[in-house]
Protein backbone atom coordinates (compact mmCIF):
# COMPACT_ATOMS: atom_id res chain seq x y z
CA UNK A 1 0.00 0.00 0.00
CA UNK A 2 1.41 3.23 -0.85
CA UNK A 3 1.96 5.41 2.24
CA UNK A 4 -0.17 8.14 0.69
CA UNK A 5 -2.88 6.24 0.99
CA UNK A 6 -2.74 5.04 4.30
CA UNK A 7 -5.24 6.23 7.19
CA UNK A 8 -2.14 7.96 9.13
CA UNK A 9 -1.54 9.82 6.32
CA UNK A 10 -4.99 10.90 5.17
CA UNK A 11 -5.21 11.75 8.51
CA UNK A 12 -2.03 13.93 8.64
CA UNK A 13 -2.97 15.78 5.44
CA UNK A 14 -6.59 16.42 6.84
CA UNK A 15 -4.90 18.30 9.70
CA UNK A 16 -2.55 19.82 7.32
CA UNK A 17 -5.52 21.43 5.76
CA UNK A 18 -7.14 22.32 8.93
CA UNK A 19 -4.35 24.32 9.71
CA UNK A 20 -5.52 26.68 7.34
CA UNK A 21 -8.32 27.90 9.44
CA UNK A 22 -6.92 28.53 12.94
CA UNK A 23 -10.37 28.69 15.01
CA UNK A 24 -11.34 25.46 13.42
CA UNK A 25 -7.93 23.92 14.10
CA UNK A 26 -8.23 25.22 18.17
CA UNK A 27 -11.33 22.87 18.51
CA UNK A 28 -10.76 19.85 16.52
CA UNK A 29 -8.37 16.86 17.80
CA UNK A 30 -7.17 13.34 17.08
CA UNK A 31 -8.17 10.63 18.93
CA UNK A 32 -5.18 8.30 19.62
CA UNK A 33 -7.11 5.07 19.73
CA UNK A 34 -4.99 2.86 16.70
CA UNK A 35 -1.71 1.80 16.46
CA UNK A 36 0.49 -1.01 18.03
CA UNK A 37 1.31 -1.10 21.42
CA UNK A 38 2.71 -3.21 24.22
CA UNK A 39 0.65 -5.23 26.64
CA UNK A 40 1.19 -3.04 29.44
CA UNK A 41 0.84 0.04 27.72
CA UNK A 42 -2.75 -1.34 26.27
CA UNK A 43 -3.63 -2.13 29.76
CA UNK A 44 -2.72 1.32 30.96
CA UNK A 45 -4.54 2.70 28.21
CA UNK A 46 -7.63 1.17 28.75
CA UNK A 47 -7.99 1.84 32.17
CA UNK A 48 -7.19 5.51 31.51
CA UNK A 49 -10.70 5.55 29.08
CA UNK A 50 -9.33 4.82 25.98
CA UNK A 51 -11.86 2.64 23.98
CA UNK A 52 -12.37 0.52 20.95
CA UNK A 53 -14.34 1.78 17.82
CA UNK A 54 -14.09 5.45 19.09
CA UNK A 55 -13.65 7.76 15.54
CA UNK A 56 -10.25 9.41 14.89
CA UNK A 57 -11.33 12.73 14.75
CA UNK A 58 -13.47 14.97 16.77
CA UNK A 59 -14.80 18.61 15.82
CA UNK A 60 -16.02 20.54 18.77
CA UNK A 61 -18.13 22.56 16.74
CA UNK A 62 -22.07 21.99 17.28
CA UNK A 63 -24.02 23.25 14.33
CA UNK A 64 -26.86 22.33 12.26
CA UNK A 65 -28.88 20.57 15.16
CA UNK A 66 -26.03 18.49 15.87
CA UNK A 67 -23.56 18.64 18.91
CA UNK A 68 -20.42 18.12 16.83
CA UNK A 69 -18.44 16.41 14.24
CA UNK A 70 -16.69 13.10 14.04
CA UNK A 71 -14.72 11.71 11.16
CA UNK A 72 -13.94 8.05 10.97
CA UNK A 73 -11.06 7.85 8.70
CA UNK A 74 -10.67 4.83 6.71
CA UNK A 75 -7.90 4.19 4.00
CA UNK A 76 -9.67 3.38 0.10
CA UNK A 77 -10.10 -0.57 1.52
CA UNK A 78 -10.44 -0.22 4.82
CA UNK A 79 -13.27 -1.81 7.05
CA UNK A 80 -15.16 -0.84 9.93
CA UNK A 81 -14.74 -2.81 12.91
CA UNK A 82 -17.88 -3.32 14.60
CA UNK A 83 -17.10 -1.43 17.50
CA UNK A 84 -16.84 1.55 14.63
CA UNK A 85 -19.70 0.19 13.68
CA UNK A 86 -21.18 0.82 16.63
CA UNK A 87 -19.50 3.78 17.69
CA UNK A 88 -20.75 5.49 14.29
CA UNK A 89 -24.43 4.41 14.61
CA UNK A 90 -24.62 5.61 18.56
CA UNK A 91 -23.46 9.16 17.98
CA UNK A 92 -25.65 9.44 15.26
CA UNK A 93 -28.31 8.63 17.13
CA UNK A 94 -27.74 11.34 20.23
CA UNK A 95 -27.75 14.22 17.86
CA UNK A 96 -23.92 13.87 16.64
CA UNK A 97 -22.79 13.98 13.06
CA UNK A 98 -20.90 10.43 12.35
CA UNK A 99 -19.07 9.79 9.03
CA UNK A 100 -16.83 7.42 7.83
CA UNK A 101 -14.29 8.83 4.73
CA UNK A 102 -12.14 7.11 2.47
CA UNK A 103 -9.83 9.92 1.46
CA UNK A 104 -8.67 13.24 1.94
CA UNK A 105 -11.08 15.05 -0.19
CA UNK A 106 -14.00 13.01 1.47
CA UNK A 107 -13.11 14.55 4.97
CA UNK A 108 -12.58 18.10 3.83
CA UNK A 109 -15.95 17.77 1.99
CA UNK A 110 -17.48 16.74 5.15
CA UNK A 111 -16.02 19.38 6.59
CA UNK A 112 -17.46 21.46 4.38
CA UNK A 113 -20.73 20.11 4.19
CA UNK A 114 -21.34 20.11 7.95
CA UNK A 115 -20.05 23.55 8.95
CA UNK A 116 -22.49 24.22 5.51
CA UNK A 117 -19.06 26.10 3.80
CA UNK A 118 -18.62 28.44 6.27
CA UNK A 119 -14.96 27.48 7.29
CA UNK A 120 -13.74 31.16 8.41
CA UNK A 121 -16.85 32.19 10.47
CA UNK A 122 -16.69 29.41 12.92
Amino acid sequence: MDIETTEASIQSAFFEWISLYPRIRLITFAVPNGGSRNCLEAKNLKAQGVTAGVPDIFMAVPCNGYHGLFIELKSKNGRLSEYQKTWVDNLNDRAYKAVVCYSLDEAINAVREYLGGNLNNV
